[in-house]
């Protein structure tokens, strides 16, 4: 049995692949209790004609509340097809200084069962593409990076609008390739701040376990990292595969629990905790 994944991507999200429907026959298949929808949710003004689009009846579309409104519809009525399953419904919202008007909205508008608030961006550039981090990485130090990135996480922790922090380390992704393992100390400096906010607001991290599909022994945030924001106080309340696909549905979350219980770090849920 797999207790939950909280960070799935179904086909709203327009880099997305399945279904909610097929991610609940999966959820099933893999003895997934809950399952926690979240399409991303990307409106940078200053990447206006990259990011903020959604998948609906199969064509690419600009995000709007239609479009949400459809993406609920789906989770509806899929919490009447498989009364099994806990089916939550969330958001992934790519943070960037000023889209808190907006999250407050859509708390205001929508019934939602939680937010993730996630960095994809430096500068507009988005650290997170394969394609696009050189553009980033060439042009900037590793202290300006660092010092740019955890400024967000700052504010993002600051704010109070997100459940969840995710992915909090996500800059060495694909900024190992250009700093190479010095990148995995900048945490260091900077960290307690960032986990002090999210302590005041009651945000807490996830734990993202999309980097073991890669091969790689680590997730975000790596254990170092982790175990440091703990340190200050810090509670893991989610965990998730960041999957794009139904392949990847509850990917290796049950291996990264035993890790959390090996090395006595607590994690519980943020739906265990109202």
């Amino acid at each position: 049995m797999i207790p939950c994944d909280l960070h799935v991507h179904p086909d709203y999200s327009f880099d997305a692949y399945s279904s909610i429907e097929d991610y609940c026959k999966k959820a099933r298949q893999i003895g997934l209790r809950v399952i926690g929808f979240t399409p991303h949710y990307d409106t940078n003004p200053n990447r206006n004609e990259i990011d903020p689009f959604m998948n609906v009846d199969g064509e690419k579309v600009r995000i709007d509340d239609y479009a949400i409104g459809r993406y609920f519809d789906d989770c509806f009525e899929a919490r009447k097809e498989f009364p099994d399953l806990n089916i939550l419904i969330g958001l992934e919202v790519d943070y960037f200084r000023g889209v808190e008007a907006e999250v407050m909205r859509l708390k205001s508008e929508f019934p939602f069962d939680y937010f993730i608030g996630s960095i994809h961006c430096l500068d507009d550039i988005a650290i997170s593409s394969k394609k696009e981090a050189p553009d980033y990485f060439n042009s900037h130090s590793l202290e300006q990076m660092a010092n740019s990135y955890f400024g967000l996480l700052y504010d993002l922790a600051n704010c109070g609008l997100f459940d969840v922090i995710g992915h909090a380390d996500y800059y060495w992704r694909f900024g190992i390739l250009y700093y190479g393992e010095e990148i995995f100390e900048i945490y260091k400096s900077r960290l307690e701040k960032v986990a002090k906010a999210a302590v005041r607001t009651n945000t807490g991290f996830e734990i993202n376990t999309a980097q073991n599909r890669y091969g790689n022994d680590d997730f975000h945030p790596r254990l170092d990292f982790l175990k440091c924001a703990v340190e200050y106080g810090v509670k893991i309340n989610a965990i998730g595969s960041d999957s794009h696909r139904d392949d990847y549905l509850g990917c290796n979350i049950n291996m990264v629990l035993k890790l959390l219980a090996k090395h006595a770090i607590p994690f519980k849920v943020f739906y265990e905790t109202c």
